[in-house]
């Protein structure tokens, strides 16, 4: 997915978000672009490359980081995975879905907590 870049806004450094996933199984997968499931509990480093909005803005590639918890009506029949994450190095930020999203190159996804 891309996003509508947010041009002179400057993107924090780290924080924490929301990441949507696909449940397989008991494992998560990304959305999008992977088709491998992701390790929880250490840090993922993204994979670079240039990206063009549809206003012609250029960013590089990272993870896509929603920086407040969409609503459950947003997702209306689909039944995703929203799992709460920190970010490193984040670098872009923009709109994507009309909610705000910072672009990060490092991404931890905690380990699920047992119950």
């Amino acid at each position: 997915m891309c996003i509508a870049v947010s041009k002179g806004a400057k993107a924090p450094e780290s924080g924490v978000g929301w990441k949507v996933f696909i449940l397989n199984g008991k494992r998560l997968r990304f959305q999008f672009f992977s088709r491998h499931l992701v390790h929880r509990g250490r840090w993922l480093k993204a994979v670079h490359h240039k990206i063009v909005d549809d206003f012609s803005n250029t960013y590089t590639s990272g993870f896509h980081v929603y920086m407040r918890k969409p609503p459950d009506s947003w997702f209306g029949k689909f039944s995703p995975e929203l799992v709460q994450v920190k970010f490193r190095k984040g670098h872009t930020v923009g709109w994507q879905d009309d909610e705000p999203v910072v672009v990060a190159d490092e991404l931890l996804i905690p380990l699920k907590k047992k119950r």
